[in-house]
């Protein structure tokens, strides 16, 4: 039986160790400095052991890492001398090209592989945990070393028995640019949006409204640093939205409504084409 620890037992990390005890079977120990994030976790049986603090000594096979990027350089940084050398240590954390450079700078010859689940839930925190998030989910991969192949393969057999559906492997620099685009963006416009929102509308919002406003419900603390450790590909891509948009302005602007119709008529066919595409 494998030996699983996970740090953070918030949305995420207790929704995870969820689906590894619950899911695969494994034994599952959580690691979280709020007595209420471990005590919840145990009652809804989602680890086995709870402690407010890691420890070194404790027989593990794969550390999972739930917490925010600059928590996760320094829980490697306190601890790097302490991890057994066939420990994996993972994350789950939504940016990895900084990441990945500081720790294989700080920390090296610790068996670390970045990765990035590809869901989740409105809202926040541990009451809102579920194993059945990760039920068929995406999951990113990142490895900055080739000779891990061993070590990755075992994560990724533990992850598709946790309930894992489908993992993907990519350098973190294209993770970065990637997830820029498909996440970083849609949460920062829907934040955009709101800010621009006159709350004595709301009495006539529909279904549009509340799906653009939806994922604006984010962590504000957990954002802050995804967005500053990914600012360059983010920076551009809402250089990109923005002249979308300018573009679109102008034509409404200059009554050409002829461009207006091409513009609406091709965003149409490319949502189409993405309903149909297996992954959406």
């Amino acid at each position: 039986m494998k030996n699983i620890t996970v740090v953070g037992l918030g949305l995420m990390g207790s929704s995870l160790a969820g689906a590894m005890k619950t899911n695969a079977g494994f034994r599952v120990t959580g690691v979280d400095t709020n007595p209420e994030a471990i005590g919840n976790a145990l009652s809804n049986g989602y680890i086995d052991e709870g402690m407010e603090a890691f420890d070194a000594a404790c027989d593990v096979d794969i550390i999972f890492l739930c917490l925010y990027p600059d928590e996760i350089l320094e829980f490697i940084r306190t601890h790097r001398n302490d991890i057994g050398k066939d420990t994996i240590v993972t994350d789950i954390s939504g940016i990895q090209g900084q990441l990945c450079s500081r720790i294989e700078a700080e920390a090296e010859g610790l068996c670390r592989i970045g990765g990035h689940p590809l869901c989740g839930v409105e809202g926040r925190g541990h009451e809102k945990a579920s194993p059945q998030m990760f039920s068929g989910a995406s999951y990113i991969l990142i490895d900055t070393k080739p000779d891990r192949k061993k070590q990755m393969q075992e994560l990724k057999s533990v992850l598709k028995l946790a309930g894992i559906g489908r993992i993907i492997e990519m350098p973190p620099g294209e993770h970065d640019r990637r997830v820029a685009v498909v996440s970083h963006l849609p949460h920062l416009i829907s934040s955009a949006f709101l800010t621009a929102f006159n709350g004595n509308d709301f009495e006539i919002h529909g279904g549009s409204f509340r799906d653009l406003a939806r994922i604006a419900d984010i962590n504000p603390d957990l954002w802050t640093q995804i967005i500053k450790n990914n600012k360059m590909n983010v920076t551009e891509v809402l250089d990109d939205f923005m002249s979308s948009l300018v573009g679109l302005k102008n034509m409404i602007e200059k009554d050409d409504y002829g461009s207006v119709y091409d513009l609406l008529e091709k965003t149409n066919e490319k949502k189409r084409s993405l309903a149909e595409h297996e992954n959406y």
